[in-house]
């Protein structure tokens, strides 16, 4: 991580504080509460790179909304009293109790992978529904994309994969441990390493004339039927890589 500081929170509201959304009997999650919440504790630490990463959800027994959230830039544990609430926090956030805990690979995941939760109740359509929030410009992960560069530079194989495939990898493996590449650091990797799309895809298009040329020279009339001819791995490659263009040109 690039920030030496940071914690994982947990924010609740209490009967007085409890959101509703208009015509729902039901208590409901407000991203208006947590986004002022951001503001004030930005403002507070103004001096701090703050960023964060927040999720908002139902309790499965209670179905009272709540947020948990990873601060990255400051640690709220060192003013926290045996209960592990947060003085500090108790200023920002007046709706309801705050607990504090350590950032590690178990909390990071928890608020991350909360979306796979796929919490359904029918008695909840009218109420608003999870969500996240993170910071942006730069998004969450910018300041590791300087280390990732340096690794696809030093790794021949990364390189070699990428000449061959015309696309960057999904997850990629150092020093034996796997680590996502989502779309933001595929996106941002194209563009500092200078890899372009357009250019992989115009390779393709050269590959798929010299093929045309082919079909035509074993009198074959219908591109398909030379392609049935070709291994499907490689028409799978080429159609995975036309889409990715298609999304680059309609951006």
């Amino acid at each position: 991580m690039s920030h030496i500081e940071s914690c994982f929170i947990t924010l609740t509201y209490n009967d007085d504080n409890l959101p509703y959304d208009v015509f729902s009997p039901l208590p409901s999650l407000c991203k208006r509460d947590v986004q002022l919440f951001m503001k004030r504790l930005r403002k507070m630490f103004s001096y701090k790179q703050i960023r964060f990463y927040l999720c908002g959800e139902y309790g499965e027994q209670t179905h009272r909304p709540h947020y948990h959230a990873i601060i990255f830039g400051h640690d709220f544990n060192a003013d926290t009293d045996f209960h592990g609430s947060s003085k500090t926090l108790e200023h920002l956030w007046q709706f309801g109790n705050n607990y504090v805990g350590q950032c590690n690979p178990k909390t990071i995941q928890y608020v991350a992978g909360y979306v796979t939760k796929k919490y359904v109740n029918k008695k909840r359509d009218t109420i608003t529904p999870e969500f996240t929030l993170m910071s942006r410009r730069p998004g969450i992960g910018f300041y590791a994309l300087n280390s990732y560069e340096q690794l696809f530079i030093s790794s021949s194989s990364l390189v070699d994969y990428v000449n061959k495939n015309g696309i960057l990898p999904s997850v990629i493996q150092f020093n034996g441990r796997t680590y996502p590449l989502d779309r933001y650091f595929k996106w941002k990797l194209y563009d500092t390493l200078d890899i372009s799309e357009k250019k992989l895809y115009s390779n393709f298009i050269a590959k798929l004339l010299h093929n045309q040329k082919q079909a035509l020279d074993l009198g074959l009339t219908d591109l398909i039927e030379f392609e049935d001819k070709i291994d499907e791995q490689s028409r799978r490659n080429f159609r995975a890589k036309s889409k990715i263009y298609n999304k680059v040109r309609d951006l």
